[in-house]
């Protein structure tokens, strides 16, 4: 859950642990910084963060660098301090934690972000310490870092294949439309000495390192899998995938979308979808052209495939039962243009807040919210024609996405929210009319979330069948997913 929000115009709240003064970013690497702090301290999420501390104006290429550096540090966190504990003489545990952030910060643009000087980085890196008044940092952190870059190939010499000295850097190779999906290429940057387990002997414990990948995580994934695909599987979640945006058919068309995007100078090619726009490199959304017009939403391609499965019709009258923010609602609304009736429920008023929102900017008005308890109490009754159930779930197939999401889970998530996850799907079952469509979906790849979910519905609900199931693998081509679809007799 995002942690609670500070007053920022007076610096980033620091742990009460820290001497160091409250940080107000001067320039990326330092918004990173206080970004992850922030995450440390209270769970925020990153997004939420750098919003909230950016209250000086930054350059674009700073907030850009900001958002690269916090994600991607989140991404690979287990890859960075696996690196860094052989070239640090204390054991981790004996280091300030804020501390051991930084070296992070300073790890990352030496390690995964090839290109970047060398000398920059580490420069950078031991200034932004100087300038929050941790002058005592400093030292370490420069023979850290130095230290890193002595044990360092260049970066010219990468390997293919993956060892127990190769870090894993990895490049998104976007394509160029639906015809060419995305493609993540890896390539090791061979360091001095083994830093992780033996991809051979150990291959999970290698993956959990050396691609950040939780044990808890790997532990679930189908034993079928073998190395090879839990490979592909853990480098696009190392990045943050394709960004894919939802052309609102209402205001504008994708062709002039994308002529809009060219003449701003952001590169983009048309998606699998009618309504879908790859973006070549992630942006800042609300600087796009036409977001304040409408003219799109952010929606991956396994989401967007979800509403498809509906095949709504204007005039239907819809349910959207876990609508925030409001993607699948604004969708379907859109699919029906704009005629019929939306009936987008959620827990607690800030959410339906950016549900209204979204809808107020796309220029959706059949689009209607009413908050409902977490396992479905005060849904309005219906009947509808359709109902969509976008259950709250793990989210492990958007890892790259969400990288939160991987530091957070335990064990009882996956046993706590099937259970919840079936509560939503009774209650939406017992307002669609007959012959009327339920829409089941998660951004999960668990199967306790998934299908074993579906099954235990039909098992208790036999006014219901089982139409079509659509997975979505993380990679091929998008983000990973789940979908059911099933009709009321």
């Amino acid at each position: 859950m995002t942690g609670p929000r500070h007053d920022r115009s007076q610096g980033a709240r620091r742990p009460d642990s820290t001497p160091a003064e409250d940080l107000v970013p001067q320039n990326g690497r330092e918004l990173a910084l206080a970004a992850l702090w922030e995450f440390d301290d209270s769970g925020a999420y990153l997004a939420a963060s750098l919003d909230d501390y950016d209250t000086r104006p930054l350059a674009p290429p700073d907030r850009g660098l900001a958002m690269e550096l916090s994600y991607g540090i989140l991404r690979r966190r287990a890859t960075l301090d696996a690196v860094l504990r052989t070239v640090v003489s204390r054991p981790q545990e004996k280091v300030e934690p804020e501390l051991w952030t930084l070296l992070r910060l300073g790890a990352m643009q030496l390690l995964l972000m090839p290109g970047l000087p060398p000398h920059a980085a580490v420069h950078e890196t031991v200034e932004a310490a100087r300038r929050i008044g941790m002058q005592r940092w400093t030292g370490l952190a420069n023979g850290v870092l130095r230290s890193l870059l002595r044990k360092l190939a260049p970066e010219a010499r990468m390997d293919a294949e993956p060892s127990a000295s190769g870090i894993p850097v990895m490049a998104l190779r976007p394509g160029d439309g639906a015809a060419a999906d995305p493609v993540v290429e890896v390539r090791y940057r061979r360091f001095a000495e083994p830093v992780f387990p033996d991809p051979h002997s150990d291959p999970d414990g290698y993956l959990a390192e050396a691609f950040s990948i939780p044990r808890l995580l790997l532990d679930r994934w189908p034993e079928s899998l073998d190395f090879s695909e839990k490979l592909r599987r853990a480098a696009w979640f190392a990045g943050a995938g394709v960004m894919t945006l939802r052309v609102n058919a209402l205001r504008t068309t994708r062709d002039g979308f994308l002529a809009a995007l060219t003449k701003a100078g952001v590169a983009a090619a048309p998606g699998r979808f009618a309504e879908s726009v790859r973006l070549a490199g992630t942006q800042r959304i609300a600087a796009l052209p036409g977001f304040d017009e409408g003219w799109f939403s952010v929606q991956d391609e396994s989401a967007t495939a979800i509403v498809d499965l509906l095949a709504l019709q204007p005039g239907e009258a819809v349910l959207d039962l876990c609508s925030a923010p409001g993607g699948k609602a604004t969708h379907a609304a859109e699919r029906m243009q704009d005629q019929g009736r939306v009936v987008a429920c959620d827990v607690g008023a800030a959410r339906l807040w950016a549900v209204r929102e979204s809808a107020r900017r796309l220029g959706l008005t059949c689009i209607e919210t009413a908050e409902v308890g977490e396992t479905g109490e005060g849904v309005p009754a219906g009947p509808f024609d359709a109902a969509i159930v976008d259950a709250p779930c793990s989210n492990t197939g958007v890892l790259g996405k969400r990288p939160e999401v991987r530091w957070r889970l335990q064990d009882k998530d996956f046993q706590e929210l099937p259970e919840k996850q079936f509560a939503l799907l009774m209650s939406a079952a017992e307002r669609i009319r007959p012959g009327g469509r339920l829409l089941y979906s998660t951004c999960s790849i668990d199967a306790a979330e998934n299908e074993a979910v579906v099954r235990r519905f039909l098992g208790t609900s036999s006014r219901f069948a089982l139409t079509r199931e659509l997975q979505s693998l993380p990679g091929r081509p998008a983000d990973g997913g789940y979908a059911a679809l099933l009709k009321a007799r």
